[in-house]
This record gives structure tokens, C-alpha cells and sequence, in this order.
């Protein structure tokens, strides 16, 4: 399985981090400088399962912005896994709150048992770099700081992943 994470905003894609066993590759394509190996990375590695959160949102329109069509690859997206076990769980949510539980931050505390004050933190570290990702000035200043943010995601995909795995195996044994 191979976790990825994008950081985007409207006018480009900012990078990509993946993590395969215990590597993590991460690449800059703010100015296109790692697009090929970026490219040779997913085209080597296209019998793998790319794990994402929300590809319909983020990965797969990242893949189709960089002419890589996302339906030839193999998907796990811990988004959708959560909202079809919301659903036959039948738990009921207003539209607002199905989506925040549904929040990489809330099944870092469902699956990783963070803490609100560990998620909290880390839910403003994201708004801050979004928020620099988004105004879409002065990139490069902040590559490092981008790049590391980018990757704290994709070791939580990975460990969420498996929690999911393992309860939905435990689901599916009750019925």
C-alpha cells in the first residue's frame, strides 16, 4: 500500500508526498520540478494500492489535473470506507457534522486515539498551511514547511487504513 497526499490550491498543484513501507518520496510540483518523477514514481508502482483521503475531492482530480487517469489505479480512500460504515452503522448526522466526522483530524482520534488537544494542534497547523498554500505567493520560501506538512498526513492515512480494515472485519463478523 502506498499512502499519498496532495496540497493544492485552485491555480496548481503545490506537491505530493507517498509513503511505501517505511519511505517516504516527496515531490514539488509547484514549479513542475518533480512532475516526471512523480509520474515514473506512480507508473512504476501502478500495481500498488494508493491509499488517499477523499479521492473523488483531492487525489483523483490531482491525477486528472497531471493527465494521469486516476481509474487505472487501485484505491483505498479512508474517506469513503468511513461514510459507507457511517451509513450501515446508521448513525445519523446532520450534513455539517457527517462531514466533520469524517475529517482526517476526527479518524486521527477515532483510530489513532489523539487526543482533542494532539488534533487540535494539529487541525491549526493545517489552517495555517493551507492558508499559505491557498494564497499562492512565495511557495518556494515555504517548500520545507509544505513538504513536511504534506507528509505528516500520509502516516496517519496509512495507520487509519488498517484500524478501518481491522473494524470492518470485526463488522462484517457480527452479521
Amino acid at each position: 500500500m502506498i499512502a499519498i497526499d496532495f496540497e493544492y490550491n485552485d491555480n496548481r498543484l503545490v506537491c505530493v508526498c507517498c509513503k511505501k513501507s517505511d519511505t517516504v518520496y516527496k515531490f514539488w510540483l509547484a514549479d513542475n520540478s518533480d512532475t516526471d518523477a512523480f509520474k515514473k514514481f506512480v507508473n512504476d508502482n501502478k500495481n500498488e494500492i494508493f491509499c488517499c483521503h477523499a479521492l473523488e475531492k483531492a487525489e483523483g482530480q490531482a491525477f486528472q489535473r497531471m493527465n494521469i487517469d486516476p481509474t487505472k489505479y487501485k484505491w483505498y480512500d479512508t474517506y469513503t470506507v468511513e461514510s459507507i460504515k457511517t451509513k450501515a452503522t446508521n448513525l445519523v448526522f446532520r450534513e455539517n457534522s457527517l462531514f466533520e466526522a469524517l475529517s482526517l483530524v476526527a479518524l486521527e482520534q477515532k483510530y489513532l486515539n489523539k487526543t482533542s488537544d494532539e488534533t487540535s494542534d494539529r487541525s491549526k497547523h493545517k489552517h495555517e498551511m493551507r492558508d499559505i498554500i491557498i494564497a499562492d505567493k512565495e511557495l518556494d520560501e515555504h517548500k520545507t514547511e509544505i513538504l513536511d506538512y504534506c507528509a505528516e498526513d500520509i502516516d496517519s492515512l496509512e495507520q487509519i487504513a488498517i484500524q478501518q480494515c481491522k473494524d470492518y472485519a470485526e463488522l462484517v463478523e457480527k452479521y
